[in-house]
């Protein structure tokens, strides 16, 4: 990543790399007293194949997807482009969300509901909630979702829809929107009663259980899936991801 980069027209220096993956790197970055994440894509080529155009589309995707919330409470707020394949957001202070984390406010997983309810209104799937390290505890003790990387925006309207999807029939796009929010539901319910199950309500308790449709299919690729990022993280073929 580089020492500085350009936000908004203002200069930011790095203060550290949180991690580079398969798909790019990101950064903290600080201007004085203000603090943003930095994320740009990848630009590597994959066993000789050019790989920038994957990191353009899916920094755009994300770029898209924080102007269609916009400045949503318990959402980084979007800060602008960097460069040609980057994006910044806020800087959230806090400690990401593990499988048992203590001393959780007892509204935490209610208002962390609430915050998913008013994404899902925007026609958006979360996707990625399995992790409960996309999941961050401000120091404010509330809820703050991060990292939309694979969040999906399908709305109703096909001609509101983007790239291949304006492809896909309005009942067909509908339902697969709905299932992957279910799966949203789903494993924040599986976060809540790892971490505070006294609160839960027995329907939602009972439904924290029940994995279906998607989240079945999640669990069948997720062991082959991590597998094969392990590998790529330890260098795969190449040596360089």
């Amino acid at each position: 990543m580089p020492d500085r980069v350009e936000v908004q027209g203002a200069r930011f220096s790095r203060a550290s790399v949180l991690k580079h993956d398969f798909h790019g790197a990101t950064g903290i970055y600080v201007q004085g007293a203000d603090k943003v994440i930095v994320k740009l894509g990848r630009r590597i080529s994959f066993f000789g194949l050019p790989m920038g155009w994957l990191g353009r589309w899916l920094i755009g995707r994300e770029q898209r997807i924080y102007r269609v919330l916009g400045e949503m409470d318990g959402v980084p707020r979007y800060r602008g482009e960097v460069g040609a394949a980057g994006l910044a957001h806020d800087y959230i202070e806090g400690r990401p969300l593990v499988r048992i984390s203590p001393s959780l406010d007892p509204q935490f997983f209610s208002r962390l509901d609430e915050l998913l309810k008013r994404i899902h209104l925007h026609d958006l799937a979360y996707i990625d909630l399995s992790k409960p390290e996309n999941v961050l505890v401000g120091d404010d003790r509330r809820p703050y979702l991060i990292d939309f990387g694979i969040a999906w925006h399908c709305p109703e309207e096909r001609r509101q829809r983007r790239g291949v999807w304006r492809l896909l029939p309005t009942r067909a796009g509908t339902a697969l929107l709905r299932e992957f929010q279910r799966a949203d539901r789903f494993h924040l319910l599986k976060h809540w009663r790892r971490n505070d199950p006294e609160s839960m309500t027995p329907e939602d308790h009972t439904e924290s259980w029940e994995r279906r449709g998607w989240t079945r299919a999640h669990g069948w690729i997720r062991v082959p899936y991590r597998a094969l990022r392990r590998w790529l993280r330890g260098g795969g073929a190449s040596g360089r991801i």
